[in-house]
């Protein structure tokens, strides 16, 4: 009994569209997340310089990838100790047409654990972007690998606050960027 109301529950009219008439929703949260997304990543890194709310000064390196349409272009560099991870990841390319009626595309910013770097977002950074996301993740510097490897202290007492600071910081600079970037907006 059960097997046959569902099968007329699934049965379409003769006079009903055609499936593949409908549109097909491409927004990235209409994407399949078990399937790769229609998009390739763009990669650039960027520095940018911020006041801390207790006065110090402080540079932060930003990793940011992004939906492309190009699959050739220069080859990324995440730190100088290790070779980019995936491949199809080009750097310095345009960004992709957001599929959003707003014309932009949703933002994760990624805080990186503890002695790694921005660059470690890499494998989540790949999938994501592919659906249509741009993720951006700041080092938190001193709290990287090269640090400990050059045998300083990587988490000096205010480390503890420059990390939710590098977050917000990096949600500002992005707001911020020029009309003009690719990015912007």
């Amino acid at each position: 009994m059960l097997l046959s109301l569902w099968l007329a529950a699934c049965s379409i009219s003769e006079d009903a569209d055609p499936i593949d008439s409908a549109p097909i929703d491409t927004t990235p949260l209409a994407l399949d997340p078990r399937e790769r997304g229609p998009y390739e990543v763009g990669f650039r890194k960027e520095t940018f310089d911020i006041t801390t709310p207790d006065g110090r000064s402080r540079s932060i390196t930003l990793h940011v990838w992004y939906p492309t349409e190009a699959t050739e272009g220069a080859e990324p560099s995440y730190t100088s100790s290790f070779p980019p991870l995936l491949d199809g990841i080009v750097a310095d390319v345009p960004v992709a047409t957001s599929p959003w009626t707003d014309g932009r595309f949703p933002v994760v910013i990624h805080s990186h654990g503890h002695q790694a770097t921005g660059g470690s977002a890499q494998p989540i950074a790949w999938w994501l972007v592919r659906h249509g996301w741009v993720v951006a993740a700041p080092d938190h510097a001193p709290d990287l690998f090269a640090t400990i490897v050059n045998g300083q202290e990587s988490t000096p007492p205010e480390h503890y606050a420059d990390r939710p600071n590098d977050l917000t910081a990096t949600l500002d600079h992005l707001e911020q960027l020029p009309p003009g970037d690719a990015l912007a907006g």
